[in-house]
């Protein structure tokens, strides 16, 4: 049922040097409305130059400052959507394209797109969502880096979100089917409201791919790997549960981190960056000298799918109540 889900995200940067103060630099990506999500004001806490840069999907802050006693802090609001998931908007020329780690150019995805989108272009997104969530499996151990490529992922059968989400992008677009590869985080959860959770070098939201794609002229989402561990996976086709934060399509998302890198790197040497789930870069002058620690802080401020859990549960109770009395009345007449 429709539903939103209220997230706190506060994100805190702590700088440390030994006795002499130093400059630094940061960058953090932040994420940006869309369809599926609100994005409040970044609140920002940083004694020091800030900039920022604007992309589709998300925003940079940049920080430019001392080490000494030094500390940025990014606090936002989050609001995500629970239900099914339609939204209008053109495709780009790149949603069609091959690009790194979607091969939608070869030969063997061809051949099999071709047999998946037969029937119906409109249905395209539906048949490759259902092949891909049933086709690949889960490597049986941890994973830690590495190519997401969709033909790697198709040859072994096997892959993480990312292959596949990639294997599912490629499939459509060799459909001629509009589509894209979505970089983001599952935020938690089963977090009950009012609580916090709290991660260092990491986020309690954990990295994250999945699909948008063009679907009966709408767009919407799709997310192959979790469906793979889903019964009835057909029914999660367009639907979210309300755990979708996105930074924006996977190869754009690349970009702009390296473009982050460079940054930071200007005049200066990195002394820590993340691309997921932490989406962050930083430098010193001497990065013998200084030191980072990240800490995301996440509070779930509100989410409407609990009450609508109870009351569910009060609904039932009520008709099962109802139930028992009508067939016990029905006995008592036939007795009678």
């Amino acid at each position: 049922m429709p539903a939103k889900v209220q997230y706190q995200v506060t994100e805190i940067y702590s700088f440390s040097s030994d006795h002499t103060e130093k400059k630094i630099k940061l960058a953090v990506m932040v994420p940006k409305d869309n369809a599926y999500q609100d994005v409040g004001t970044i609140e920002i806490k940083w004694d020091g130059d800030i900039s920022r840069e604007v992309y589709r999907d998300v925003d940079v802050i940049k920080m430019e400052g001392q080490s000494e006693n030094n500390e940025a802090i990014l606090e936002y609001e989050v609001t995500l959507f629970q239900g099914k998931v339609n939204w209008e908007g053109q495709a780009r020329p790149q949603d069609l394209r091959p690009q790194k780690d979607i091969e939608s150019d070869d030969p063997v995805l061809i051949d099999q797109a071709m047999e998946l989108c037969t029937e119906s272009q409109e249905n395209a997104a539906y048949e490759t969502y259902i092949f891909t969530s049933s086709y690949l499996s889960w490597p049986q151990r941890t994973r830690v880096g590495g190519a997401q490529s969709a033909r790697n992922a198709y040859e072994s059968r096997t892959g993480v979100c990312g292959e596949f989400a990639n294997l599912m992008t490629a499939l459509n677009r060799s459909c001629k089917n509009p589509a894209r590869s979505i970089s983001g985080l599952s935020m938690p959860l089963y977090l009950p409201p009012m609580l916090t959770k709290e991660s260092m070098w990491m986020h309690p939201g954990g990295a994250h791919a999945w699909v948008e794609c063009h679907h009966k002229s709408l767009w919407t989402i799709a997310d192959p790997s979790w469906a793979s561990r889903m019964p009835l996976d057909g029914l999660w086709f367009g639907r979210s549960l309300g755990q979708y934060l996105s930074y924006g399509e996977t190869g754009e998302h690349e970009q702009i981190f390296a473009r982050m890198m460079q940054w930071g790197e200007e005049n200066g040497e990195v002394i820590g960056a993340m691309s997921a789930p932490i989406k962050f870069v930083s430098s010193s002058e001497d990065k013998n000298q200084v030191t980072i620690t990240p800490v995301v802080r996440v509070k779930k401020l509100r989410d409407a799918r609990w009450l609508l859990a109870i009351s569910e549960y009060f609904v039932i109770i009520a008709a099962s109540s109802t139930a028992e009395y009508l067939i016990g009345k029905k006995k008592f007449k036939t007795m009678g």
